[in-house]
């Protein structure tokens, strides 16, 4: 487990500490591990009940008790564990998130076929039902009461164990500066790896950036003016929560800069048609939306990427290529 870097982590705190397990409701009385009560099972001799004592004979599909949140686990698979890899989604309320991070896991899903398989599901995070969802145009933003549950994928390669993908979406509101609520983010940012850091141009606060004359006149047409939000406060709440509260570097951390909602037409509006690469990318952000102060705060991270996706166009290969992009980049 340690030369695969399997931890176990519970998927709403990121604890790895050992697990309570369960049968029938009532906790395991003693530590479920190989030891004086048995090597590969312990039985209980008041109840006759016999659990492995192995995550390799059977110890992964029971459901387990977190000891730091007090939360149940059950993901009933016959493999639940691998090499755990931690992407972080981070962005304002209604920036697009969701819609970005379960399209995204369809296509990987389509790609790898019976090799990516999701585990621990519940009614509110299914691929299946939440990308029917999304093909309606029905809304699945993150309700703030779920923000703890990591979405967890299995992705088989040639390889002893599968690789373990906890994709941590949580609710925009935690990422409010002026919200006491981004501390409940925390147990999150713990083992988190690649953050996709998500830029929604339609919401864009253009009272506190100097914005391109050309993207001004786009804003004012199709912009949200309902809802706007401070990219440069979330980010900066975000590097908050990670130095200042979780104890992590961001310089052991790779950002990707993301801008979603790209079919809207803003890059078109402002002549990045041709050839649109990463450096061009940076530079929209940086000229056309007024952002210049938010890109030149990324250099502490230890790798700083761009990209600009739509979850919902026909054509979705820029979004395929980010989710490949994040696999690579963890090693897979």
């Amino acid at each position: 487990m340690k030369i695969y870097n399997v931890h176990r982590p519970c998927p709403f705190c990121g604890n790895t500490k050992d697990f309570t397990y369960m049968k029938d409701g009532e906790e395991w009385p003693i530590p479920l591990h190989p030891g004086l009560y048995g090597i590969l099972h312990q039985t209980n001799h008041d109840t006759g009940d016999r659990l492995p004592t192995m995550l390799m004979n059977g110890k992964g599909k029971l459901t387990r008790k977190c000891p730091n949140c007090g939360r149940l686990v059950n993901e009933g698979h016959d493999k639940t564990y691998g090499t755990d890899l931690h992407i972080g989604i981070v962005g304002a309320r209604s920036s697009g998130k969701s819609y970005m991070l379960y399209s995204g896991l369809e296509l990987l899903a389509n790609h790898f076929g019976d090799d990516f398989q999701q585990i621990d599901t519940d009614a509110n995070n299914k691929l299946k039902d939440v990308a029917k969802r999304i093909h309606n145009g029905d809304g699945i933003q993150t309700a703030v009461k779920n923000r703890y549950k990591a979405i967890q994928f299995l992705l088989k390669r040639k390889r002893l164990y599968p690789y373990q993908l906890f994709f941590y979406d949580v609710a925009g509101e935690k990422f409010n500066a002026s919200s006491n609520n981004s501390k409940n983010a925390l147990e999150f940012y713990n083992k988190v790896k690649t953050i996709v850091f998500i830029i929604d141009p339609t919401m864009t606060d253009i009272d506190k950036v100097v914005p391109s004359e050309a993207f001004a006149e786009w804003f004012d047409k199709n912009g949200n003016k309902s809802e706007k939000y401070d990219t440069e406060g979330t980010l900066s709440e975000l590097k908050n929560i990670l130095t200042q509260q979780v104890g992590r570097k961001t310089k052991d951390i790779d950002i990707i800069v993301t801008c979603t909602k790209k079919d809207l037409g803003y890059l078109e509006n402002s002549n990045y048609t041709y050839d649109l690469d990463e450096e061009m990318i940076k530079k929209f952000i940086s000229e056309e939306l007024g952002l210049a102060n938010v890109v030149n705060s990324l250099s502490d991270f230890k790798s700083v990427s761009y990209a600009a996706v739509s979850a919902t166009a026909e054509n979705r290969k820029a979004l395929e290529d980010l989710f490949m992009k994040i696999l690579k980049q963890r090693g897979i």
